[in-house]
């Protein structure tokens, strides 16, 4: 839940600052995140393997850690970076999306027994989608709020709008650091909670 609070507010915020510092189209925007979810789908099996073999840590904390790290990045930009670099940061984005959550969700579901998945699944969902909604909700007030104040005050609206988005980002890397350390949590499921007659699947299933 917090790697998502802080991973959708900075969702939202990326097509902003593209379009309002920026200037790019909304098809120029969609396209620059496209990837996202190509290198995610891409990567599961991948990663799914690894977990496998090596366990959640070796993948969970470098996934947080890239996070943290990117969302930080983006919280000093402004409108002289080229969209290349932009891209490549979003790239790497997309690599942290698929270390972090296909082990989480592995090392969350694998020691329930099999006649409780559809109802851990449901909750799992649900608990993602409040987190969204919640960083959503957070990051754009304080963008909004630091904009307004320093219109107030007579910075110019693009500087404004700049530095709404960089405060903005900055809260959603202080809320990554957060997933960093919670990311030290998860371990591989033990051989009894994983036994085959319950029906449980492992990461690469």
């Amino acid at each position: 839940m917090i790697a998502m609070t802080a991973l959708f507010g900075g969702a939202i915020l990326l097509p902003l600052y593209f379009q309002t510092i920026r200037g790019l189209d909304t098809l120029q925007t969609g396209l620059l995140l496209l990837p996202i979810g190509l290198v995610m789908g891409l990567l599961a099996p991948f990663v799914g393997r690894l977990f496998d073999r090596i366990g959640p840590l070796p993948l969970v904390v470098p996934g947080a850690v890239l996070m943290t790290g990117v969302l930080w990045t983006f919280g000093g930009i402004d409108a002289r970076p080229p969209v290349s670099l932009l891209l490549g940061l979003h790239l790497v984005l997309s690599v942290r999306l698929a270390l972090l959550f296909t082990p989480v969700f592995t090392s969350t579901l694998a020691p329930l027994p099999a006649r409780l998945h559809s109802h851990s699944c449901a909750i799992l969902s649900t608990a993602q989608q409040v987190a969204g909604a919640v960083g959503t909700a957070l990051l754009i007030t304080v963008m909004a709020a630091r904009t307004t104040t320093l219109t107030r005050g007579g910075a110019t609206p693009l500087a404004a709008q700049t530095a709404g988005l960089h405060t903005a980002f900055v809260l959603a890397a202080g809320i990554a650091v957060l997933a960093v350390l919670l990311a030290l949590t998860p371990r591989r499921p033990t051989a009894g909670s994983t036994r085959p007659e319950d029906g449980v699947m492992n990461a690469t299933d």
